[in-house]
């Protein structure tokens, strides 16, 4: 996805600092979930570090965007050792009547 939108302009465009919004827009209309556009920019900001530090590019401006997506509490979805103990009881008591 990054090559289709970046891949045919020069890496000389990365040097102009407005690309940063730039960058953001692309996350935005690209993202089919919050999650799919931290990941985008995490993987872009990941090449131009890479460009960076061979002197492609002379800053990172995908570096430092805020993250969309914010994390869910999980604690709600983790078993434990009672639900554990419920689902071995209820699995084998279904095996038994079988």
């Amino acid at each position: 996805m990054i090559e289709e939108r970046a891949g045919k302009f020069p890496t000389a465009i990365f040097a102009d600092p407005r690309m940063t919004a730039k960058v953001v827009k692309w996350r935005n209309e690209r993202a089919a979930t919050p999650r799919s556009g931290d990941i985008g920019i995490t993987v872009l900001s990941a090449l131009l570090a890479f460009a960076r530090l061979r002197g492609h590019v002379p800053e990172n401006v995908a570096r430092d965007i805020p993250q969309l997506y914010k994390g869910s509490d999980r604690a709600e979805i983790v078993w434990t050792n009672d639900d554990m103990a419920a689902f071995e009881w209820h699995a084998w008591e279904g095996a038994a009547l079988t």
